[in-house]
This record gives C-alpha cells, sequence and structure tokens, in this order.
C-alpha cells in the first residue's frame, strides 16, 4: 500500500473525532438524566443524541448536520481499515470472505443509524460487527504486538458492555461516559492494529 493511502483511514478517524467536537458546541442541551441541562454533558449525553434533528430539551438540533457527516466519515474509514487489514489476517478464503461481508454489513447498518431509525439499525449493526472484532481479537493475540494482546479484550468487553447497557438501560447513570471510552479505546485500538499490519 502506498504511504498516503495508508493514512487516508485514520485521517478520517481523526476528522470524526473533530466533527464530534465541534458538533458538541452546537448541541443545544438535553440529556438521558436531565431533559432541561444546557448544552453537550460529556459525561450523560451519547454520541447518537447529536445525530438527531430534534435535541433532548426539544430545541432543533444544530449539531446534526456536522455529526451525520463525522459519521459517515467515520464508518467508511473503519470500512476501509477493515478490508484493508482482513485478506492480511485470515489465510481462509471462506473466513475472509465472511468477515468481508460482515464488515460491510455492519457499516452500512451503522451508516443508517443517523436516521430516525438509529436503535434498530444499531440492533443490526451489532452482531456483524462483534463477529468481526472477536476474530480481530484473535487475530491480535497471536500478533507480536503487546498493545493489540492486552486490549483486545478490553475492546470486547466495553464494546458489548456499552450495547447492552445502552438497550436495557442498565447503570443509566454511566452509560453516556462508557460509550466514549469504548470508543475511544476501539479507535485506537484499530488504528494500531492499522498500522502494525498495513505494510506487511
Amino acid at each position: 500500500m502506498t504511504k498516503p493511502l495508508k493514512h487516508l483511514p485514520p485521517i478520517g478517524i481523526g476528522a470524526f473525532l473533530m466533527l464530534y467536537i465541534y458538533s458538541a458546541t452546537l448541541y443545544p442541551g438535553g440529556s438521558i438524566m436531565s431533559a432541561n441541562s444546557i448544552g453537550y454533558d460529556w459525561f450523560h449525553n451519547y454520541w447518537c443524541d447529536l445525530m438527531y434533528k430534534q435535541s433532548l430539551n426539544g430545541d432543533l438540533n444544530a449539531a446534526r448536520p456536522y455529526a451525520v457527516l463525522g459519521w459517515g466519515i467515520l464508518c467508511l474509514s473503519i470500512l476501509a481499515i477493515l478490508l484493508i487489514l482482513i485478506p492480511k489476517l485470515f489465510q481462509n478464503t471462506k473466513l475472509r470472505l465472511g468477515l468481508q461481508v460482515c464488515s460491510v454489513l455492519a457499516m452500512s447498518f451503522g451508516l443508517l443509524a443517523s436516521t430516525d431509525n438509529h436503535d434498530l439499525f444499531v440492533a443490526l449493526s451489532f452482531p456483524f460487527g462483534a463477529t468481526v472484532v472477536v476474530c480481530l481479537s484473535y487475530a491480535a493475540i497471536k500478533s507480536n504486538s503487546s498493545f493489540l494482546k492486552n486490549s483486545a479484550w478490553l475492546v470486547v468487553v466495553s464494546l458489548t458492555a456499552s450495547f447492552i447497557m445502552y438497550f436495557t438501560s442498565l447503570g443509566l447513570y454511566w452509560i453516556g461516559i462508557i460509550q466514549k471510552f469504548a470508543l475511544a479505546v476501539s479507535f485506537l485500538w484499530i488504528i494500531v492494529f492499522h498500522y502494525h499490519f498495513a505494510d506487511k
């Protein structure tokens, strides 16, 4: 892979983070814990709150265009990394094809999570994404990277916990911050994974 192309997906993830931070400054207010709160609460608001047409306090959500743009860039960037990584990590043709299909489905449903049917598409995306993450974790454990090995199950557990807590409202007070932790760990892990195997 040429050097400029190698950096594009991580740059895309960085662009998402910048758009995330910017869109958070535009969010009118309201969270699952307090409908009357002002602005974006980094502890209690979810990422998806920024993509709603109406904020949780009832105002028109000015953050939505930038949040949706950032989300689209993120999904495409992660898909690019997965489609690059999977052929390098798995030699079995059927497994490789299956994981590539799962990646496309996970990110396609993920893109649609910016619509009014957010919860439906997150639920549809999760099993395909989880399949890919578990297989990547297995590859990480077999790699010679201590970081990839040691953080693999942290990624699996934090993403799974975030998903379960969101759909069951278990630990409602903590969901917002746990979601952000899960995303941050996952972004760092996938970027390190990408660079570790990009030239192999």
